[in-house]
């Protein structure tokens, strides 16, 4: 968890992919996967400095 957050905004998109990996095997319900995924599309559209806090609450309201 906390590797993944300190990431540079350089690698934000291989970041929000591994992610979305450990959403898939963690095979978690449908619906729940599709809202963590708009939320994975918003950080990789978001400017460095949004993407960050945005990831960051991503990765504490996930619990990774």
């Amino acid at each position: 968890c906390c590797a993944l957050v300190e990431l540079g905004a350089g690698q934000q998109v291989e970041t929000v992919s591994q992610v979305v990996s450990h959403l898939e095997r963690l095979a978690v319900d449908r619906d729940f996967y599709s809202s963590a995924g708009r939320a994975a599309q918003n950080v990789w559209q978001a400017s460095s400095g949004a993407a960050d806090r945005i990831f960051q609450e991503m990765i504490r309201t996930l619990n990774l």
